[in-house]
């Protein structure tokens, strides 16, 4: 496994049952059920290629159920607890959906159950460990040290799928190999945290989306030595198109918002579903048809208008006063048309401007979600209007609005409008 990650051969493999496998979820789309084939193949390494809205999730838990049927176990890790608990979420859903044979005792949960929804507790090793003892807490005994041991090791023995965090992976012992490891939104962890999980597996699926927000690396001389580089953009750069499969159809938003990311991002591959891609806030109940309304995509231009965007001496964070009268403007007209304000999101790279904005909505009476770029990520909303604050030179656009644009039109659900305010000539 670390010679091929290293970027030599990997085989040719073959579907480890049959070339066309007995889908558990009949709803797979074509390109999600190759991507599921392509996870099936009795090779070390897979790549999972999922923008945001193609149903990566969807077929990550097919590719899982896929192989606990075959009598495999995996082990499924993420950067992030939420996105755990989103995967486990989907496990749950599409086994009881499928009537499966799959029993959910079977599926446990690595983490402090302070950091997992608590709906998702039971299946924590923590609470499975202690229906097990039966024993109140308190401080135990040398005997009752090794019980619990042998009680956790027989836990994770029994276990089918194992969920956890990238940095809660090893805080077990856990003696047996896996069949496979999942590694989901690899984009934004660094290399070295996928590395505690990969040699507990014969075989490793990345998934994720490497035009999405990297992971965040504070030192520059670490990013410049390569740890800004997720695993999964590496293994795309070495192997190429012989292990990565890129799900083609995005079920979030109309096809006009997603042409910019379509043609900038993914070399044009990326589609709308046809239940979408004309999709507007007009189809929704009790809005009303106007100059707002009708638009699907709006970019203001203010340049040469003398908004000006200032900076925080004690925080360094930027925030334009003008920009987000204009926000509070634009969203107030939404509302008027008969959108909800819990179906509006404001979207903005910086924090003193999510402070700025917030503060002038709830002054306006105007409930409207404001975030960062990161804090948006798998939210609903309807309409999403984002606020770049800064200008700047020519053709010299930061990585990071790349990822502003592209995360804002994707990593929100269900975009029927978007409403840009930009002030820089480069758009």
């Amino acid at each position: 496994m670390k010679d091929q990650l290293r970027g030599q051969g990997l085989g040719n493999g073959v579907d480890t049952v049959s070339l066309q496998p007995r889908f558990i979820n009949q709803n797979l789309d074509a390109s999600q059920r190759q991507a599921v084939g392509l996870a099936l193949r009795d090779r070390p390494l897979a790549v999972i290629h999922g923008p945001p809205g193609t149903g990566k999730t969807t077929t990550i838990v097919e590719v899982i159920l896929q192989h606990v049927e075959r009598g495999q176990r995996v082990l499924v890790c993420t950067p992030s607890n939420k996105a755990v608990d989103n995967l486990l979420e989907g496990v749950w859903k599409q086994t009881r959906k499928a009537h499966w044979s799959l029993r959910m005792a079977e599926v446990t949960r690595l983490g402090h159950l302070a950091r997992m929804e608590v709906k998702h507790r039971r299946f924590s090793h923590t609470v499975k460990l202690k229906r097990r003892l039966k024993r109140k807490s308190g401080k135990e005994t040398r005997e009752q040290v090794q019980e619990r041991k042998a009680a956790l090791a027989d836990l994770l023995r029994e276990t089918s799928v194992l969920m956890s965090t990238l940095a809660s992976v090893r805080s077990v012992d856990l003696e047996h190999y896996f069949d496979l490891l999942v590694i989901d939104e690899c984009g934004q962890a660094t290399e070295p945290a996928c590395w505690l999980a990969i040699p507990l597996a014969k075989r490793v699926l990345l998934a994720g989306d490497p035009h999405q927000l990297p992971p965040t690396i504070l030192s520059q001389e670490a990013a410049s030595g390569g740890l800004a580089v997720s695993l999964m953009e590496r293994q795309m750069g070495l192997h190429g198109e012989g292990v990565v499969h890129m799900l083609d159809t995005q079920y979030r938003m109309h096809a006009l918002i997603q042409e910019w990311s379509s043609k900038t991002l993914y070399g044009s591959k990326l589609k709308a579903s046809k239940k979408v891609a004309s999709r507007q806030l007009t189809d929704l109940p009790g809005v009303s048809s106007t100059s707002r309304t009708q638009q699907t995509l709006l970019l203001v231009d203010s340049a040469g208008c003398g908004l000006r965007e200032a900076q925080d001496v004690n925080t360094s964070s930027h925030s334009n006063t003008g920009e987000a009268e204009l926000v509070v403007c634009h969203a107030r007209s939404l509302i008027s048309a008969g959108l909800q304000a819990e179906d509006i999101g404001v979207i903005t790279p910086y924090k003193q401007q999510v402070k700025l904005i917030s503060a002038r909505l709830r002054t306006a009476g105007l409930n409207v979600e404001v975030n960062s770029v990161d804090g948006y990520q798998g939210r609903e909303k309807e309409a999403i209007l984002l606020s770049l604050v800064r200008s700047n030179a020519r053709g010299q656009c930061p990585r990071r609005a790349w990822f502003c644009l592209g995360h804002s039109w994707f990593g929100t659900q269900r975009v029927g409008y978007a409403w840009f305010h930009i002030c820089d000539t480069w758009f």
